[in-house]
């Protein structure tokens, strides 16, 4: 599902964490990249009947790479 991103800087990938949309109706926790100001993640529905919700702002979170140099 392509949804747009919210993000502290100017972070092009991070992650995003799983979290209850709505009961039953999870947002996947997943490694995102933003492309144009939205994500690529998966919203999986647990119930048994269609839910109709409005689009959620997924807050992606900025990796934290540390770089290792070598000796």
């Amino acid at each position: 599902m392509r949804l747009p991103a919210e993000t502290g800087s100017t972070t092009a990938e991070g992650l995003v964490e799983r979290k209850e949309l709505l009961p039953g109706v999870y947002l996947a926790g997943s490694l995102v990249k933003i492309v144009n100001g939205c994500v690529i993640t998966s919203v999986l529905n647990t119930t048994e009947k269609e839910v109709n919700m409005p689009e959620p702002v997924v807050m992606v979170t900025e990796l934290k790479i540390g770089h290792r140099g070598t000796h």
